[in-house]
C-alpha cells in the first residue's frame, strides 16, 4: 500500500492545483472586462489580465497547493513560477492558434469542428494546464517541496 501513497498524493497536489488555476481563470477573465471596460485595446487587457491571474495563481498555489515552504523562498518561487507559467501561457496560445488555423478535413457528425474556437479552448487549456503543472510542480518547488502534510497551509510570506 505505500505505493500508492506518493500517486496519491501527487493526484491530490493536481486536483488543488486545478481548482487554483480556476481561481486564476476568473482573475484573469475579470481584469480583461475591467481593462476593456476601462478603455483599453484587446490586448493590452488581455496581457494585463494574465499578469492578474498568474499573480493569484502564485499566491493561492503557494498558500493552498505547495504548503510546505522554506523561509526566504518567496521571491525565488515568485519568478520560477512566473518563468514556468509563462511557458505554458506560451503553449495554451500556440495550440489555440494551431488549432483554429490548421487545415482540418470535415469530420462527420457528432464530432466537433476541430478549428472552432471552443474545441481549441479546451485542448489549448488543457496542454497548459499540464505544462503549468509540471513547470510548478517540478521547476519552481521541486527540490523545495516536501510530503504533503495535514497541517494548515503556512504563511504566504513565508
Amino acid at each position: 500500500m505505500t505505493q500508492g501513497r506518493p500517486f496519491t498524493r501527487e493526484l491530490s497536489l493536481a486536483a488543488r492545483f486545478a481548482a487554483v488555476s480556476m481561481v486564476g481563470f476568473g482573475a484573469d477573465a475579470v481584469g480583461l472586462k475591467v481593462g476593456l471596460m476601462a478603455g483599453l485595446g484587446a490586448e493590452v487587457a488581455r496581457v494585463a489580465s494574465l499578469c492578474i491571474g498568474l499573480q493569484v495563481t502564485f499566491f493561492l498555489s503557494r498558500w493552498l497547493v505547495f504548503r510546505n515552504n522554506p523561509p526566504g523562498t518567496l521571491g525565488r518561487h515568485w519568478w520560477l513560477f512566473m518563468v514556468a507559467n509563462t511557458f505554458g501561457s506560451l503553449v495554451n496560445l500556440g495550440v489555440f492558434v494551431g488549432m483554429t488555423r490548421a487545415p482540418w478535413p470535415d469530420l462527420p457528425d457528432p464530432w466537433p469542428d476541430p478549428s472552432g474556437p471552443w474545441v481549441a479552448l479546451l485542448v489549448s487549456a488543457g496542454a497548459a494546464y499540464v505544462v503549468n503543472y509540471a513547470g510548478t510542480r517540478l521547476f519552481v518547488y521541486g527540490r523545495d517541496r516536501t510530503a504533503i502534510t495535514a497541517r494548515p497551509p503556512a504563511a504566504i510570506d513565508s
